[in-house]
C-alpha cells in the first residue's frame, strides 16, 4: 500500500499507534521538503510502502527497489504478541526515497 498523504493515514486502522506516528512523520518531513500536492509518481520526494503481504513485497522487489541497497532498517515496535514492526529507508536517487514498512518475516525477505 502505497501511502503520502495525511488523508491516508486512515488506510492504518488495526495499525500499532507507534506505526502510525511513524508513518504520519515521514509524510510530514516529506511534505514540508518537496509538498502535500506533488504527484508521487513523477515529482521528487518519495513515499512510504506498507507491505501486507510477500506477493506485495516480491512486485516492490522486482519494481522500483530492484537494484537498491537499504539505507537502514529500525524496530519501529513489538507489540503484545509479538509482531515486530520494522521501517527501512532505500534512496533511489538524491531526492527520491521509498520508506518501507514490514513486520516479522517480510523484514527478513526484504533485507535479504
Amino acid at each position: 500500500m502505497k501511502i503520502w498523504k495525511e488523508e491516508q493515514l486512515n488506510l492504518l486502522k488495526g495499525y500499532p499507534k507507534e506505526v502510525v506516528d511513524s508513518v504520519n512523520e515521514t509524510i510530514r518531513i516529506l511534505n514540508d521538503n518537496y509538498g502535500s500536492e506533488r504527484n508521487v509518481d513523477k515529482d521528487l520526494g518519495g513515499y512510504i510502502e506498507l507491505i501486507r503481504s510477500l506477493d506485495e513485497l516480491k512486485i516492490l522487489k522486482n519494481g522500483i527497489l530492484q537494484g537498491l541497497v537499504e539505507e537502514y532498517s529500525d524496530e519501529i515496535c513489538t507489540t503484545e504478541n509479538g509482531d515486530v514492526y520494522n521501517s527501512t529507508l532505500y534512496t533511489a536517487s538524491s531526492d527520491y526515497n521509498v520508506m518501507v514498512i514490514t513486520k516479522n518475516e517480510m523484514t527478513d525477505e526484504l533485507l535479504k
